[in-house]
């Protein structure tokens, strides 16, 4: 654009120059073609999943793909921005319900970046007056349409306001205040959201916040150093000296206020007992005081000393913008979580106005919250070291010692799901290597994890087969079509192996199973014509 710009320029008079222009600019085209592979997926599906939203903008493209069980993916710009298995759920859901369960009579709220609207929905969960969402991407507010069971069709719900705009510029220029702001922005090291993690950012927040208003900011472990980490924690501290730090599984939560937080028991109690915010809460197995209160990671002192040596994040001193030079190769979340896990401290200290005949009951409950927590916390250090087999040990000793943990429980069956697929990788290497005897016993503790596993009873069939074991891998393949009929692969396995046996008329019959799962597959059509 800028050569054509020049070519068309009448002030531009080198006839030489603006001769060679045209060819310049037709080479350029050819080049960008040329680079361009032919077969570029610039929204990548993988094998079970649909894509059903999708639309490109000047502010980003944004898709959204369906899999299994309803199990749906918000991207923007290839980026994975709203997942919605059970950790980033339950993110998503305390960043709107915990700001406003600290504080004593939330009325007004601002919500900084929309998304797929499940923060903004569990603040509508709340009696709260007015919630301004902002997002800077307008496409991203017609895929939020496609989660509205996530976020309680929020979209259209009269208390909610949504403001198209770049937050940090709207918090600028509104005269509006808060008595909660909770910040959802896309990863620090990003080119669009480094900006709303500085110490001029917190700062025009503060002066958005009513007296006793409370500011949430989400912090993300991954693609973090431990540097970078703390560098942003501090930043946030130096507005908000009252910080306290929350855990949730994968990622942590900054709430700032403006004096040393005390949580009111009573009052924490009965809001959680709330018959709109018990369902949500009860989603994500935060549905008691206690489970919710075992999040607590540090107070303000802690934190003090977490980040005493900590550089601060400006505007003109953004080191987190160049953070993801620095964690290239590095598993960071382990890192950071290694490095918080000595400083975290229990949140009894913060509560108040307990009533005097329950103190012993609330100390004991806390008490079994926090080491389950503690147990929890261990188990998702292993969960990123790729450690499974210990997370999952880890999660069970949380539940011997408080077995009413059932956020333990939950994260057991996904960890289970990570499990099995690591013996079936295992397994298939092992097979390929020729090592079928190593191969069969990852295959079975796959499948004695997950009796419906279709791939490991596939990939044991495969197995079989090669050792010639032609019954055995019938067996095995008519046992993954049990639990994955509509798999090609699947399918094709099965009628070569009854081939093999000369059962033409069943290796026949999952041909043409074959066929109409794939019937624009000329190569099936013609094993089918030959077999007839």
């Amino acid at each position: 654009m800028g050569i054509l710009i020049l070519y068309l320029a009448t002030s531009f008079k080198n006839r030489f120059v603006k001769v060679l222009l045209p060819s310049i600019i037709s080479i350029l085209i050819i080049a960008i073609f040329y680079l361009i592979p032919s077969n570029a997926k610039f929204q990548p599906v993988k094998p079970g999943e649909e894509l059903i939203y999708y639309d490109e903008g000047s502010t980003g493209t944004v898709a959204v793909l369906r899999g299994k069980n309803d199990y749906k993916l918000l991207t923007i710009n290839g980026l994975e921005e709203v997942p919605l298995d059970y950790v980033s759920l339950q993110t998503f859901r305390l960043l709107g319900h915990l700001p406003l369960l600290l504080h004593p009579n939330p009325r007004d709220v601002l919500v900084v970046s929309f998304g797929a609207g499940i923060a903004t929905g569990s603040v509508a969960q709340h009696p709260v007056e007015s919630i301004t969402s902002v997002e800077l991407c307008p496409e991203v507010i017609s895929a939020a349409n496609l989660f509205a069971k996530e976020n309680h069709n929020v979209l259209k719900n009269p208390k909610v306001k949504l403001i198209i705009q770049d937050a940090r510029n709207y918090i600028l220029t509104t005269k509006e205040k808060y008595d909660v702001i909770t910040a959802d922005a896309t990863h620090p090291s990003s080119g669009d959201s480094w900006i709303l993690y500085t110490k001029e950012f917190y700062q025009l927040c503060k002066k958005r916040l009513k007296k006793g208003g409370i500011m949430c900011q989400w912090l993300p472990l991954h693609w973090l150093p431990p540097i970078d980490y703390e560098i942003l924690l501090k930043t946030f501290t130096s507005v908000f000296p009252h910080t306290t730090l929350w855990f949730v599984n994968s990622y942590t939560i900054m709430i700032g206020t403006d004096k040393e937080l005390s949580i009111d028991y009573p009052l924490l109690e009965y809001s959680i007992n709330n018959n709109k915010l018990k369902g949500d809460l009860e989603e994500i197995h935060m549905d008691n005081p206690f489970a919710l209160l075992s999040c607590f990671l540090m107070g303000e002192k802690t934190i003090a000393r977490f980040t005493t040596d900590s550089p601060i994040n400006t505007d003109d001193k953004t080191y987190v913008e160049f953070s993801t030079s620095r964690s290239v190769g590095l598993s960071t979340t382990n890192l950071n979580l290694s490095a918080l896990l000595p400083y975290r401290e229990t949140v009894y200290p913060f509560l108040v106005n307990i009533d005097p005949e329950n103190i012993n009951y609330v100390k004991q409950k806390i008490s079994d919250y926090s080491v389950s927590r503690e147990y929890i916390l261990q188990g998702r250090i292993f969960h990123f070291k790729g450690t499974f087999e210990e997370e999952i040990r880890y999660y069970r000793m949380a539940l011997h010692f408080n077995p009413y943990d059932k956020d333990a429980l939950a994260l057991i069956s996904e960890a289970e799901i990570d499990l099995k697929f690591l013996y079936l990788r295992e397994g298939d290497t092992q097979r390929k290597e020729g090592n079928y005897d190593e191969a069969r016993e990852f295959y079975d503790k796959a499948i004695q994890i997950d009796p419906h596993f279709a791939q490991a009873y596939n990939s044991r069939g495969i197995l079989y087969f090669s050792k010639g074991m032609i019954r055995e891998a019938i067996k095995d393949y008519e046992k993954a079509l049990e639990y994955a009929p509509e798999t090609a692969e699947i399918h094709y396995n099965l009628a070569l192996a009854y081939l093999k046996t000369g059962d033409l008329r069943k290796a026949q019959e999952q041909l043409k199973e074959l066929s109409g799962l794939m019937p624009h597959h000329r190569g099936i059509q013609n094993i089918l014509k030959k077999m007839e």
